[in-house]
Order: C-alpha cells, then sequence, then structure tokens
C-alpha cells in the first residue's frame, strides 16, 4: 500500500486556492476553477497536465462559440435545437477519440452542453455564462500550474527515460525469445504501441524542463533506433540475430541521462543509426500517427451510445415534465459522455463510488457547511476532505475514484459558494437523483449498444 502524499497535498493546497480566488474576483462559479484543477492533477507529469490544461482551455472556447451559434439559430424551435445539438455532440464524440487530442473535442461537448442549457436560451445569458466558464478554465489551469511546478513537480524527462528503460527491456525480451525460437506477435506488438505511447510524451509541451527542451533531438535520434529496430524484425529477410543483440546492448548502453548529455547529436547519429536520416525524416518518423479512423469501430458505437441517451433524456424531460429547468438534459449529457468513453468494467465501480461519495458528501453539508462563516473555513474544509478523499482512495487502492470524489465535493457543495451563499440542500439532492436517473440511462444503452 502506498499512499501518495505530495499529491494528496498538491491537490489539497490548488482547489482551495483557486476556490478562494475565483471568490475574491467576484465570479458566480468558483467550483468552475476548482473542477479544473481535479482534472489537471490526475495526470502523470506536468507537461501531460499543461497539455490538457491547454486543451481544456481551447475545448472551452470551442464549445461557446458552438453554445452561441445553437442558441442564436433556434432561440424558439426545440425541435431544431435538439436535433443540431444531438448532430454536433455525434461529430464531437466520435472526434473525442481521437488518442492525441481527443480531450479538447470531449471538452468541447461539456462546455457546449453546460453553456447552451445553462443559459435559459438567451444571448445575453449565454454570452455571460461563456465568458465565466472561459475565465474560470484559465484560473483554475494557472492555480495548478503555479502549485505543480514549484512543489514536487513531477518531470516528464524522467517518464521518458522510465519509458526508454520500457522500450529496451521488451526489445530484449523479443531477442531472447527469438533465440530460442519462440516467436511472440504479442510482445512486438506490445512494443510498437510503447513507442508510439514514447512519441505522444515527446510532443508534450516542454515548460519547465530545460533538459529536454535542449535535448529533443537526441530523444528522437534514440526513438528512431527503436523504429528502425522493429522494422527489421518484421522483415524476415532482415532478420540477423546478433545485429538486433548488438543495437539492443548500445540502446541499453545510451538511454540514461548522462549519456545522453555526454553524447553529441552526431555521435548517436553514428551509434544508433544505420540509415541516413536527415532531419525532416527524423521529425516525421518520431512525430505521432494521425488517429482519425483508429479504432472506428468502437467510437461509432460510442457515438451511438451518447445519441441515444441524449434523445431519450430530452425526451424524458419534455414529455414527463421534470423539474429543474434544463439541468436534467444537461448532467445526462455530460454524463453519458463520460461514462460511454470508460471501459464498461469500471461502471459499476463509477457507481458505488458515487453513492459512497455522495453520501458523505451531503451529511456534511447538512452538519458542518452551515456552521462554516469565514473563507478560510471555507478552504479548511476542502482542504481536510481532498486529503482524507486522497489518501482513502490509496488505501483501497481505487485510482478512479481521485477523480470522482473531489469533484462531487465541490458540485455537491456549491451553494455556499455562490456570491450569496445558499445551503439549501434541496438542490444537491435533486442534482444527486438527476445525476443517478443519467446514469441509469447511459448504463441501460452502454450495455444495449456493444460490440465484442
Amino acid at each position: 500500500m502506498k499512499i501518495d502524499m505530495h499529491n494528496a497535498l498538491k491537490l489539497a493546497i490548488s482547489v482551495p486556492l483557486a476556490l478562494l480566488l475565483a471568490l475574491s474576483f467576484g465570479w458566480e462559479k468558483p467550483y468552475w476553477a476548482a473542477t479544473t484543477v481535479i482534472i489537471l492533477s490526475t495526470h502523470e507529469s506536468l507537461g501531460h497536465s499543461l497539455k490538457t490544461g491547454r486543451e481544456r482551455i481551447l475545448g472551452a472556447g470551442i464549445g461557446a462559440i458552438l453554445a452561441f451559434i445553437l442558441v442564436s439559430l433556434f432561440p424558439q424551435d426545440p425541435l431544431l435545437f435538439v436535433a443540431a445539438f444531438v448532430g454536433i455532440a455525434a461529430i464531437l464524440t466520435y472526434l473525442s477519440g481521437c488518442l492525441h487530442h481527443g480531450y479538447l473535442f470531449k471538452m468541447a461537448i461539456i462546455v457546449c452542453t453546460l453553456i447552451a442549457m445553462v443559459g435559459s436560451f438567451d444571448n445575453v445569458t449565454t454570452f455571460n455564462i461563456a465568458i465565466t466558464r472561459v475565465q474560470e478554465t484559465i484560473l483554475g489551469v494557472m492555480v495548478f500550474t503555479f502549485v505543480y511546478t514549484f512543489l514536487w513537480p513531477q518531470k516528464t524527462e524522467d517518464l521518458i527515460f522510465e519509458q526508454f528503460a520500457t522500450l529496451v527491456k521488451q526489445y530484449r525480451k523479443i531477442i531472447v525469445d527469438y533465440r530460442f525460437d519462440h516467436k511472440d506477435k504479442v510482445e512486438l506488438s506490445n512494443l510498437k504501441a510503447d513507442i508510439e505511447r514514447t512519441k505522444s510524451l515527446l510532443a508534450l509541451p516542454l515548460h519547465g524542463s530545460y533538459d529536454l527542451k535542449s535535448n529533443i533531438d537526441k530523444y528522437r535520434i534514440v526513438l528512431a533506433s527503436f523504429i528502425e529496430s522493429v522494422d527489421r524484425l518484421e522483415q524476415p529477410e532482415l532478420f540477423d540475430l546478433d545485429w538486433h543483440s548488438h543495437r539492443c546492448a548500445e540502446l541499453s548502453n545510451t538511454v540514461n541521462k548522462n549519456s545522453i548529455d555526454q553524447l553529441s547529436r552526431d555521435d548517436l547519429h553514428t551509434l544508433l543509426l544505420d540509415s541516413a536520416w536527415d532531419n525532416e525524416a527524423l521529425y516525421h518518423a518520431t512525430k505521432r500517427s494521425l488517429t482519425l479512423f483508429t479504432n472506428y469501430q468502437q467510437r461509432l458505437v460510442v457515438v451511438a451510445q451518447n445519441v441515444c441517451v441524449i434523445i431519450s433524456a430530452f425526451f424524458l424531460w419534455i414529455y414527463l415534465a421534470i423539474p429543474g429547468g434544463t439541468i436534467f438534459p444537461m448532467l445526462a449529457c455530460v454524463m453519458a459522455n463520460a461514462m460511454t468513453s470508460m471501459p464498461k468494467s469500471y461502471i459499476n465501480n463509477v457507481i458505488l463510488g458515487f453513492i459512497i461519495f455522495t453520501a458523505v458528501i451531503l451529511l456534511q453539508f447538512v452538519l458542518i457547511l452551515p456552521s462554516l462563516t469565514e473563507a478560510w473555513q471555507i478552504a479548511i474544509f476542502y482542504f481536510a476532505n481532498l486529503i482524507g478523499m486522497s489518501i482513502g482512495c490509496d488505501v483501497f487502492k481505487q485510482p478512479l475514484q481521485k477523480m470522482i470524489g473531489p469533484q462531487m465535493l465541490v458540485v455537491l457543495t456549491n451553494g455556499p459558494l455562490h456570491l450569496t451563499p445558499s445551503f439549501d440542500i434541496q438542490t444537491p439532492l435533486i442534482m444527486v437523483i438527476f445525476v443517478f436517473l443519467s446514469l441509469a440511462i447511459a448504463k441501460f444503452y452502454i450495455d444495449l449498444i456493444h460490440i465484442d
């Protein structure tokens, strides 16, 4: 059992800081900034988080523009509005399946849904909500970057060296299998998949890592050497066991920080590459591949699941007169986007997490929050809860709940965070009912529409 106190403390400091800053600026929905921090905190390095933060801001901008278009074109025609919204959601859901920039489109769906529906189809209200959403997102990214840069930063270059070590280990295992005539296509596929992951690591923002930024060409040469080796493994007429053993030994000696710092780019090129790779060829070989049509069948299934959930939610909202304005269809759209993109085996675990966190948070909402009258008391409340959630998830080995619990905390307790604090339990209770109804609809269509 390993408890990650560093990340627990960083999250517990960042979220209250984002909330307090948003409140001090007089912004209406400070929990949006906190949610941004929570999402960014789930990534394995600062580079990953900066990439996600950038895509979150761009996605918020795209979603806001799409919401403006929908509200402007169909303010008095609900059927056309729903039809256009479903079409946009289907396109963005498919694009959100892209391996490298999928989160940008996922964020665009969420923001478009929130702004178009919370704005009550009024242009001025929609514009104000859009501005609030974008500025809260930017604040969350800035707070996260500040805290996570100075407190126990997780460097992208460390992940790259770990990934290179994994590639060497896999390459060596394949060579041993070949030596004893045990060829395994799965091992080769795993090696190719890890090469793609290394390409993604090299494409991350390089801010805050001078060594990585200055040595990026050297890292590309090392990766090109792995790519060259895999190409030879896939061509039986070029297979030479001694050549691969020699190449693996050279890579094993090279993929550490000291060797890369000491060797020049030309030295690495001569040591590791057989072909004449110019700068352009080296860049294109180590660049991430286009993923627009990758795994398209599963992505189309996810699109079908989302479309069915959205249409069902609007149908129930219209014909059963569900109260709460547009909150129910909005939550159903957001929950469908989240649930359909995760493996089916996670869904029951997610629902259990919602139940546990909801019970604990609502008890605190009734018994503790009304007695907190100062901003610093609110900050301590969130700090203590976030520390407890992080430690509990580590103890019970539930990494997925590290994202669900904190988000439930800031969403269900957002009443006291308004400029005019509200401690009405009715609003979070209605939201909980709508969340579980949305989960039930999403789970029904996930079980109904799937491919083996």
